[in-house]
């Protein structure tokens, strides 16, 4: 059954509808097109409308700023009900005039529910006025472990596998770093060059290694082994005031590693730190050495602490900070205990070819102490480093101290994002709606998430309100776009926009993909493969398996980056396509503009922190109830164990959950690891085919089956005489 059409003409958005009977080529289509860098369609008509007489008389008799709308009501039923189907709008500016022949002659305009929301997508407006719904949120200040050697102009900063360095007021002050600034001497990490004035002449070398509490709290002690000669070591006793420095007897001895026997002797006493130093062993009688073994001894003190905002742990007290700390900026944190807790390592291991750690004096390169754990090791104090390296490396019960000294507080002042959403809607499209149900997102407000499988709630609040902790007064300007949101949402989790009867709704690529579904099967508008073209009884879509491709364009890596500089769980490590046909050199920045969710960094180093844009949260409720608070994930990525604040938001979750999906290639690694693409790949392979459309017009959101596959629409037309489709599908590159 061919439809029938009225059309209408309306002058102003007030005026009366007048039916209208314009000329039109019989090749007049109504055109269906993804938005650029969008996931929905809208409809156009792709050639011209001519008015004649009667109706050229309203359009040239109205003022001439006068707004034109244009309305086409289709009849599925010869008439008897029409409903609309087409609406535009056009100025009299758009159209060409022919006064002889009295011709008006125009392409008009689109105008649909999507035209208020694009127009303000990019306006700009303080979200502290617009009042949207605030919750209340628990964030936990956990404690800082920062570790110090003195006389460097930095503090090395680890938490929870993450790091980072903040300047210092450099000191070589050991009793202040004790007294005044509460650190503690966890570790004396030790280098000696022996050169040989005797028998045996083989012990020269480089020895090094790492002096912790001996038997009694006073005493430190520890073996230096060197780089290649394994038959002897240097161990090295040495007492310090309980809970100060590192003074009184120090005793040196070169060992025989077999038997353990003392080679070579030097003892001191000292009220001076034992720490750098040239002097003579000489051998001990009966040992069978002879002569001395000239030492050049450097050591390195490794002072820690714990910074913290508590005033006990367990039973421990900590101590106020200085105002004039050590660290200029830890606004957050009031407090501060030592950390005596063996951390610190050195190294004596080394490469000939380059690293990431630089060069020694010997022309090689640092390389961390090897360790049958796996263990990871963070370089500290390099601006000291000489013949050796100094490394940290995480106690093993470590985040059950950390859980300890935490200190919880609400964020008073969070916003839904949905409600974000809303009130912006409010501004420039009050006529579309978003609310925070399944209905509108079935990726954000489900109880569960349908990718991930996780519940959480996403909330915004200005950073300033973090990084100012536990403020008074909060932020009083949040100037943000609705555009900022969607690039945010998509760039994190490939969600994608698009309106449905006066809805605002948001979903992930996938659903776009699988034709406005999450579940197993895809959604079929027209499956051609079973439809028969009524005049040879043949498949429609026989004979029309002909298909071409796009240009593939693939990056090789997509590099992830927030607003701010953030640790390296939260940034993640680049995705790397492992395809053959991959454009080489092609890098793809994913930037998370105007926001960052690193909160522990937000809390420990404001300084690094610009006081513009939003911390993102993603919340979970507790299991018993109450108050929204931010989830702590645990998880090793590349080797290193991360124990995360917000982590649902860290890059390393983030990738593998949500960036599998609608990947320019099968293989690709994320974290290092191999990863393989989830629900297809980006769809390259196109082809152009012709169907019958039927009363109805096909919905471009949903899939087209064909003996190629499951095609997804890129355009399609519609012929309002003949009721012809022609359409361009894509289907997955491979």
């Amino acid at each position: 059954m061919t439809p029938k059409y009225k059309f209408f003409l309306q002058i102003g958005e007030d005026g009366t509808k007048q039916t209208v009977r314009p000329n039109y080529k019989d090749d007049l289509t109504l055109d269906y097109e993804l938005e650029t860098n969008q996931r929905f369609y809208r409809a156009k008509l792709s050639g011209k409308i001519n008015f004649v007489r009667a109706d050229y008389d309203i359009i040239n008799d109205a003022p001439f700023d006068s707004e034109f709308f244009l309305y086409i009501e289709k009849s599925d039923d010869w008439g008897q009900t029409y409903n609309q189907y087409y609406k535009a709008k056009f100025m009299k500016t758009d159209c060409t005039f022919n006064d002889d022949d009295k011709l008006v002659t125009v392409q008009p305009e689109t105008t649909d529910q999507y035209d208020d929301v694009l127009a303000g997508l990019e306006k700009e407006y303080n979200l502290i006025e617009l009042a949207p719904q605030i919750e209340f949120l628990t964030i936990r200040k956990r404690p800082l472990i920062q570790i110090y050697v003195p006389g460097d102009s930095i503090v090395s900063c680890f938490l929870g596998g993450t790091n980072w360095e903040q300047d210092a007021n450099a000191t070589t002050d050991q009793n202040a770093l004790i007294q005044t600034y509460h650190f503690a001497l966890c570790n004396i990490l030790k280098e000696i060059q022996i050169t040989s004035q005797g028998s045996p002449a083989v012990i020269s070398g480089l020895y090094s290694g790492r002096m912790t509490t001996g038997v009694s709290p006073d005493e430190f002690m520890g073996d230096l082994y060197p780089e290649l000669n394994v038959n002897y070591y240097i161990h090295i006793a040495q007492k310090r005031v309980v809970g100060g420095l590192p003074i009184g007897l120090a005793g040196v001895e070169i060992r025989r590693r077999s038997d353990d026997v003392a080679m070579f002797r030097f003892t001191k006493m000292t009220q001076e730190p034992f720490d750098t130093l040239e002097f003579d062993l000489t051998a001990v009688e009966g040992s069978g050495a002879t002569g001395t073994m000239h030492a050049d001894m450097k050591s390195y003190n490794i002072y820690a602490r714990y910074l913290v905002d508590v005033d006990k742990i367990d039973d421990l007290d900590t101590y106020p900070l200085s105002s004039d700390d050590i660290v200029d900026n830890n606004r957050n944190y009031r407090r501060a205990i030592g950390y005596a807790i063996d951390v610190a390592f050195i190294s004596n291991n080394f490469s000939d070819t380059p690293t990431e750690w630089g060069l020694a004096d010997s022309g090689k390169y640092f390389e961390p102490p090897y360790s049958i754990y796996g263990q990871t090791f963070y370089p500290i104090a390099r601006s000291t480093w000489r013949y050796a390296s100094l490394w940290f490396g995480f106690y093993l019960m470590d985040w059950i101290l950390e859980e300890k000294a935490r200190k919880a507080y609400t964020l008073r002042d969070a916003f839904t994002l949905s409600s974000c959403i809303n009130v912006l809607l409010k501004e420039f499209a009050p006529g579309i709606t978003h609310e925070a149900t399944p209905e509108y997102s079935q990726f954000l407000y489900n109880k569960n998430n349908p990718i991930s499988g996780r519940s959480f709630k996403l909330l915004i609040s200005q950073k300033s309100n973090i990084i100012n902790g536990e403020y008074k007064t909060p932020a009083q300007k949040a100037p943000i776009t609705l555009q900022q949101i969607m690039t945010m949402l998509r760039d994190i989790y490939k969600c994608y926009w698009y309106i449905e009867d006066g809805k605002f709704k948001i979903e992930q690529v996938s659903w776009f993909r699988n034709g406005g579904s999450y579940g197993y099967n895809p959604i079929i508008d027209y499956d051609l493969t079973q439809l028969e073209n009524v005049r040879n009884g043949k498949k429609l879509a026989f004979a029309t398996s002909e298909y071409s491709f796009d240009k593939v364009e693939m990056p090789e890596r997509y590099q992830f980056e927030w607003m701010d500089d953030v640790t390296t769980p939260f940034e993640g490590l680049p995705i790397e396509i492992t395809s053959k046909y991959v454009t080489a050199g092609k890098n793809e920045e994913i930037n998370i503009s105007n926001f960052t969710s690193d909160i522990d960094l937000m809390l420990l180093n404001p300084g690094a922190i610009s006081s513009d844009g939003f911390a993102l949260f993603a919340a979970v409720t507790p299991s018993g109830g109450g108050q929204l608070e931010l989830p702590f994930t645990r998880q090793t990525v590349d080797s290193v164990e991360y124990f995360l604040q917000n982590g649902y938001l860290a890059f390393i979750n983030i990738q593998p959950t949500y960036w599998v999906y609608d990947m320019p290639a099968r293989n690709f690694k994320i974290n290092n690891s191999p990863y393989y693409a989830m629900g297809g790949l980006e769809r390259k392979k196109k082809q152009t085919l012709n169907f019958p459309a039927g009363t109805t017009d096909p919905n471009p959101m949903q899939l087209v089956k064909t003996y190629i596959g499951n095609g997804q629409v890129d355009k399609l037309s519609v012929n309002l005489c003949s009721r012809n489709i022609k359409a361009t599908l894509k289907y997955d590159t491979e």
